[in-house]
């Protein structure tokens, strides 16, 4: 995608018109790439452009699972750290 991540970045100048369909396709793909890539303030910013369209759409609930799974894989494996090296979560803050 050539870094362009903005719909508008994909269509001729004169488009700022887009069908609802291209638009939740488009930031759905880009918000998955940014999770799996771990940006997740940019995955988010997908996800509350999905949000504002319609939050109980399909695509805005599978991005939004993918962020929150992402987000507790990080918990997790800190937790796990912590465990293992005997260092207590809560003397950490």
């Amino acid at each position: 995608m050539d870094n362009k991540f903005e719909i508008t970045q994909h269509f001729p100048s004169d488009a700022n018109i887009f069908h609802i369909s291209a638009v939740r396709s488009f930031y759905f793909i880009t918000g998955r790439y940014f999770v799996m890539a771990g940006k997740i303030e940019k995955a988010l910013k997908s996800y509350f452009i999905l949000s504002d369209l319609d939050r109980n759409h399909q695509t805005t609930e599978i991005l939004g699972q993918e962020i929150l799974s992402y987000e507790l894989n990080i918990l997790r494996k800190d937790f796990k750290k912590r465990v293992k090296n005997n260092i207590n979560p809560k003397s950490s803050r």
